[in-house]
């Protein structure tokens, strides 16, 4: 009976499978790495042997004269190196063994799958701490494919020959020859391939070298004669500070989703806010009740009580961060040189990351804002137990891509709570000395890059908390509204009596029917024509020279700024509010609502651009000021 009769798999099979399952260099290279650095060792080298191949008056490639690698070497010094028991047995294609829960590797198919991605050949050169022998294992996957054989074939060696590729005493190398050169040609004027996978290396293994600063991985690219022309060092010592990938974050709003499993056998999910946040650490269940036009879920958060989990089993939990920037990475100075391009900008994106490691990068749950805060952030989930990672849409590969699921509607509820909570307490709370001195502190400067016309504006700018300071004249509060309807108090911001306005009736619910659309176009028209809750106080702000209006929800889309353009009054926003309460908060806590408004708006992506554009002259507030909305006028001035 054939192999094919008695239903067994055929080696042919499992390597077309592993060489359509999505692999391309950087993620078949990061096997080894994820293996290597299970085994917690202390230094990964990757070798690049490259070669010139071509010439400008050839007709082979092109008629291109480039670079291409002719030989990969992975090696490790983990001080144990591979059994000789266990050297055949891993080259098992569903290779089982034990694995601890800060690993990475899970399926027993990575370092097989991407090795014949790689090549047709791959030599594995390993000293075996037990024994004291040296060994080698040849897997020629052409001839094993042709013969049907799974098993390498295995070899005493030297330490001369062992050596010959190993720079250290102990630990193991991966050899990888003929190579497939769709994944490796490289014309010469791209940057080289050294330089790209250090970048990478980089991106993906940040938190790790982080979290242990003791770690060092290499990367090396090597002409035939054995000349070293690119040599890359990762490290928290040896440079991956000023990496441009790896700053640390200045703000941090975090939240936990639990998953549990209830007695029927379906997953649930709770969102857990931290401690110290308006919900104090409530527990919430989302629900996905339809979707926006801008293609975003609608989602209900309902709140739960916490003994119904008393009857359901913890999976395991999902840690969501969103981490403030100072500055965005578009605007940073980076220290490329010609041949090299910049590192790509990445930011309001989310990542996902298990035990230490990205997995998952540049991805996205709901439709990117437009207001610029997503200059300056970066989401994170990070996978607190492997167990989620299948829920979580992490395929063998170490690619994501998020499975559309209930905790993905979860995930994207955290997301668009954090933004709004950055919105609106980020420039409350932190103020431009502490950026300059956490910045100072952290040793940043080199990554920054000189001063620029920027960090010149942004230190003219006062926030709220400088604000705070200044005596300010007292304003008259307005009245709350009556229920169920409301007249427009014109006396407390303007000097003369305006016309009465229509009667407007306050949504009492926060339903769709009560939402904006339910005030009528008529009292809107009327209010907005008129300009009768115009704030005289807010003028300096309504020239068109200067700058757009309407900045606090100003989109490509929705561009009504020359309509809407009294949208920056106070009295106009309450009412336009969507709920009472809101409107009663606005009207006690006038300045404080402008001063907010008016840090989004030179926080805003637009305000920054009309600046280095020459069209806002910023200068600092003068010395004594009667109101906090003199020291805001004085930053306002047409070029």
């Amino acid at each position: 009976m054939s192999i094919q009769e008695d239903c067994r798999p055929s080696l042919r099979g499992e390597m077309k499978k592993a060489r359509h399952s999505g692999y391309d260099l950087t993620s078949s290279l990061f096997e080894f790495i994820d293996n290597a650095r299970d085994t917690g060792c202390e230094e990964i080298r990757m070798d690049l042997r490259e070669k010139i191949e071509g010439s400008s008056g050839s007709t082979g490639n092109g008629g291109i004269k480039g670079r291409k690698i002719f030989k990969i070497i992975i090696s490790d010094n983990f001080s144990e190196g591979i059994p000789l028991s266990v050297l055949r047995t891993m080259f098992s294609w569903t290779y089982d063994r034990q694995r601890l829960s800060d690993q990475i590797g899970e399926y027993g198919t990575g370092f097989k799958s991407a090795s014949v991605n790689l090549g047709n050949r791959l030599c594995v050169y390993t000293l075996d701490a037990s024994t004291g022998g040296y060994y080698r294992a040849i897997a020629d996957w052409e001839e094993m494919e042709e013969m049907n054989v799974w098993d390498p074939t295995v070899e005493e060696i030297d330490m001369e020959k062992y050596r010959m590729y190993h720079p250290w005493e102990v630990g193991t190398s991966f050899v990888m020859e003929s190579l497939r050169h769709e994944f490796f040609y490289h014309p010469r004027n791209h940057p080289c391939i050294a330089q790209t996978l250090y970048e990478n290396m980089a991106y993906h293994y940040k938190y790790f070298l982080e979290a242990f600063p003791e770690k060092k991985m290499t990367v090396r690219g090597i002409f035939e004669n054995g000349e070293p022309v690119t040599m890359k060092t990762l490290s928290c010592q040896e440079g991956l500070e000023n990496c441009s990938f790896f700053r640390k974050a200045l703000h941090i709003v975090e939240s936990r989703v639990l998953v549990y499993l209830d007695q029927a056998g379906f997953f649930n999910y709770f969102v857990q806010r931290a401690p110290s946040s308006s919900t104090g650490g409530k527990i919430e269940m989302v629900e996905n009740v339809g979707t926006r036009k801008n293609g975003n879920a609608i989602l209900k958060p309902v709140e739960v009580s916490i003994r119904i989990l008393a009857n359901m089993r913890l999976i395991g939990e999902v840690e969501f961060r969103s981490c403030v920037y100072f500055t965005p990475v578009s605007m940073e100075t980076t220290t490329t040189t010609e041949a090299e391009e910049p590192p790509p900008t990445s930011l309001g994106t989310i990542d996902v990351i298990l035990n230490d490691r990205v997995v998952g990068r540049d991805l996205t749950l709901r439709k990117k804002r437009t207001d610029g805060l997503m200059d300056y952030v970066k989401h994170e989930v990070r996978i607190l137990s492997k167990e989620l990672s299948s829920i979580l849409g992490i395929q063998y590969n170490k690619k994501s891509h998020f499975a559309d699921n209930e905790l993905k509607y979860t995930l994207e509820h955290v997301q668009g709570v954090h933004e709004k909570m950055i919105v609106r307490q980020y420039n409350m709370t932190v103020t431009t000395t502490d950026h300059v001195s956490a910045l100072d502190s952290m040793g940043n400067s080199t990554v920054m890059g000189a001063t620029t016309k920027e960090d010149e504006f942004l230190s003219m700018i006062p926030h709220i908390e400088t604000l705070s300071s200044v005596p300010s004249t007292p304003l008259p509060t307005p009245p709350p509204p009556p229920p169920p309807s409301l007249s427009l108090p014109s006396s407390s911001l303007a000097p003369e009596p305006e016309p009465a306005l229509p009667s407007i009736t306050v949504p009492q619910d926060g339903s769709s029917g009560g939402r904006r659309k339910n005030f009528t176009t008529q009292a809107k028209i009327s209010i907005l024509t008129a300009q009768e809750c115009r704030d005289s106080e807010m003028d300096f702000l309504l020239k068109q020279d200067i700058l757009p209006f309407d900045y606090d929800h100003i989109s490509d889309r929705t561009n009504n700024s020359e309509d809407n353009g009294q949208a920056l009054s106070v009295i106009l926003h309450a009412i336009k509010s969507r709920r009472p309460i809101a409107y009663e908060k606005i009207l006690k806590n006038r300045t404080e609502y402008i001063v907010d408004l008016l840090n989004c708006i030179t926080s805003s992506k637009i305000f920054r651009e009309a600046y280095q554009e020459g069209k806002i002259v910023v200068k600092p507030p003068p010395e004594k000021c009667s109101s906090s909305i003199e020291i805001m006028k004085g930053i306002f001035f047409s070029g």
